[in-house]
């Protein structure tokens, strides 16, 4: 018989694209499923929605939570799932028809406990943006530890962070070891996936194109940027310590990344807070940034190994000398960004 496979779908206000992505779930060729659907406090009509799929099939599984989050909510389904494999697509995204049934067959082929496959991400309108193939290739865990920098970035021959809609995961590595979706606004998905490398023995790659992420407008991406997000870029950087930076503390071109990229979310995250949501005051949003640096050892840091351009380096310096100065210059980029947009 069939591996049986548990998808998890944390729903949010979904409804008005729902449907495309239930609907590509009773399309798989692969019937050994329960789908655990997991509406988030939603206040429109994805409930009903998810209500009807239940009547038309027995394998959908619908809980209703109060709305903490996608990562949360995941989390809810993982302790549900009882499938050998677990995959975690987007409630406004959908699949092909045979997704599941080639992504199992790699898994057990290769006795790997991750698959990763191809992906195409377009517009609403159906205007492409990308497509994102792969090599198909078995790699060994420790391998794939040992050399992170390659499997970084999206833009990567080989990239396994991310987001987890085109991979499929074992689900009794993530119950053994304890693996979660941390309790962050943003970046839960990228935290997720390096804590579940930490244990993966084998990773296989396949050039099956199986999945379509239909992308937001950047005004809508904004949008959902939150007003702790600077506690999601924290978060993130505390979890990257303990998993990417400890599987091999030689490897100074993955520091690179990882601190650049923490610098970058953190100069974002102070620009958001100009944002009229976090209706702050001059002074109250200076002592918000003061007391959120404090919770970074910036000495822990090589900056020697940062790539940073000008206006990072100069912000980076006030920052951690005069925090008035560059909340100055961050508001005037603010500003001079918003005179150019509008």
């Amino acid at each position: 018989m069939s591996s049986k496979v548990s998808i998890v779908i944390p729903i949010y206000n979904a409804g008005k694209k729902l449907h495309r992505c239930l609907d590509s779930i009773l399309n798989q060729t692969y019937s050994n499923l329960e789908i655990i659907l997991i509406d988030d406090g939603s206040n429109d009509d994805s409930f009903i929605i998810c209500k009807e799929y239940i009547k038309k099939d027995s394998r959908f599984i619908l809980i209703h939570t109060e709305n903490q989050g996608a990562g949360p909510a995941r989390n809810k389904g993982i302790s549900l799932a009882t499938g050998r494999w677990i995959y975690f697509p987007d409630a406004d995204d959908e699949m092909e028809s045979k997704t599941i049934e080639i992504a199992v067959n790699a898994a057990e082929r290769n006795k790997s406990d991750l698959v990763v496959f191809g992906f195409s991400e377009i517009k609403e309108s159906g205007e492409k943006i990308r497509i994102k193939t792969f090599p198909q290739v078995t790699l060994n865990g420790d391998a794939v530890r040992n050399d992170y920098e390659q499997f970084y970035r999206m833009s990567g021959k080989l990239c396994i962070q991310g987001a987890p809609w085109n991979k499929l995961f074992a689900l009794d590595i993530i119950k053994k070891y304890g693996i979660i979706y941390p309790s962050l606004r943003r970046h839960q998905d990228e935290a997720f996936i390096c804590s579940y490398i930490e244990y993966a023995t084998k990773i296989c790659f396949i050039p099956d194109l199986l999945y379509t992420y239909y992308a937001n407008d950047s005004t809508a991406v904004k949008r959902k940027y939150p007003i702790n997000y600077i506690d999601s870029v924290i978060g993130l950087f505390e979890i990257r310590k303990k998993t990417i930076l400890m599987w091999n503390p030689q490897n100074v071109r993955v520091k690179a990344i990882i601190y650049d990229e923490l610098i970058c979310n953190l100069i974002w995250a102070f620009e958001l807070s100009f944002d009229k949501k976090y209706n702050f005051k001059k002074n109250n949003r200076i002592e918000w940034m003061q007391e959120k640096l404090k919770t970074i050892n910036f000495d822990e840091i090589e900056w020697s190994l940062i790539n940073k351009r000008p206006y990072q380096k100069v912000i980076v310096f006030f920052l951690q000398r005069n925090i008035s100065c560059a909340h100055f210059l961050i508001h005037c980029k603010v500003f001079i960004q918003n005179l150019l947009t509008h």
